[in-house]
């Protein structure tokens, strides 16, 4: 006997079975779509420019991947690099960040060593980012 699954179910990518790898980027996307939302890295690197105790976006994007492989290396980890990464283009692309911050946050995918291989120039070159709406920057602090 089948029963309906609810919204809350996670969506693997291995069918029926349990997906482990699908749980880790659904527990990674959750303060990830927070961390790099479009608002939020426009404040971060609004203030930046006028706080030097307030982090770059290039340094808390940097220090993302750095936290997470802090267990070590492993299946589970890259999984959740992965997910950060995709998360992390997703807002890259969608081109709601000023370019102050979409700048950021295209160099340190590109140059960061911590990030996955396929992040680099081909994806986050400058022509292949889309122009973006000038957004307001909400008040408040950062992070």
């Amino acid at each position: 006997m089948r029963t309906a699954r609810s919204g809350d179910a996670i969506t693997g990518f291995t069918g029926p079975p349990f997906d482990v790898f699908a749980a880790v980027a659904a527990a990674v996307a959750v303060p990830a779509r927070i961390l790099f939302e479009p608002a939020r890295l426009n404040r971060l690197a609004r203030q930046g420019l006028h706080d030097d105790t307030v982090p770059t976006v290039g340094e808390v994007v940097d220090a993302l991947p750095r936290h997470t492989t802090a267990d070590g290396p492993g299946e589970m980890t890259a999984a959740a690099i992965d997910a950060l990464a995709r998360i992390a283009l997703e807002s890259l692309h969608g081109g709601a960040p000023h370019a102050p911050a979409r700048a950021a946050l295209a160099e340190a995918l590109t140059v960061g060593e911590n990030w996955p291989s396929w992040t680099g120039p081909s994806l986050t070159a400058p022509s292949r980012i889309p122009p973006g709406p000038a957004p307001t920057v909400p008040p408040g602090t950062p992070l």
